[in-house]
């Protein structure tokens, strides 16, 4: 707090303006932002890339998209959202230009075992269960379970309908049922 302001208690609305003001309102400003979503974004790409560097380099592009919107006086209503689907655009962007498919999720946080050789070789199966999905499964999937978003959120994210959002859903939980359920009787 250089100039004495505690950005911290600041809606995501009032620090979005302070963006479109002169320093140190906007440096203040944007270090709250990334306070509060880079580890977020950051996680999503990292799902999607499977990469941490690429997804470092992700999540920069996303507040460079982000910041260069806000201060061109773009509106934003939900910021989470908009975070979200700039960094969808961003990983896809990559993909696009690497010519590389969706790869393996590296990083799976689970608590339901305390043996930490039972906690790798279930995030082995599920990252394994994920290469099975298509990629819009996967990354509804990824929304859903690591991004905490509902179905109107994740079709927004992904531009497409919220039937189309449940029927992925519904599909990549089956799919990896029936590849994570040999794994789980045998244990």
């Amino acid at each position: 707090m250089p100039n004495g302001k505690d950005y911290t208690k600041h809606s995501d609305h009032s620090l979005i303006l302070l963006l479109r003001e002169k320093e140190p309102e906007v440096s203040e400003a944007f270090n709250e932002i990334y306070e509060r979503y880079s580890n977020r974004i950051y996680v999503y790409c990292l799902k999607i890339i499977g990469q941490r560097d690429k997804a470092e380099d992700c999540l920069q592009e996303t507040l460079i998209r982000f910041l260069n919107y806000v201060r061109k006086g773009g509106d934003i209503r939900s910021l989470t959202g908009f975070l979200i689907k700039t960094a969808r655009n961003v990983c896809l962007d990559l993909i696009q230009t690497q010519k590389h498919e969706l790869v393996e999720v590296d990083e799976v946080h689970i608590q339901f075992f305390d043996n930490r050789l039972e906690q790798n070789e279930l995030a082995e199966m599920i990252s394994q269960s994920m290469k099975l999905l298509s990629p819009d499964q996967k990354e509804a999937f990824i929304l859903q379970n690591y991004q905490g978003m509902c179905y109107d959120e994740i079709a927004e994210v992904m531009d497409a309908p919220v039937t189309s959002v449940r029927n992925w859903l519904r599909r990549a939980k089956i799919k990896m049922k029936q590849t994570l359920t040999p794994y789980l009787e045998r244990n």
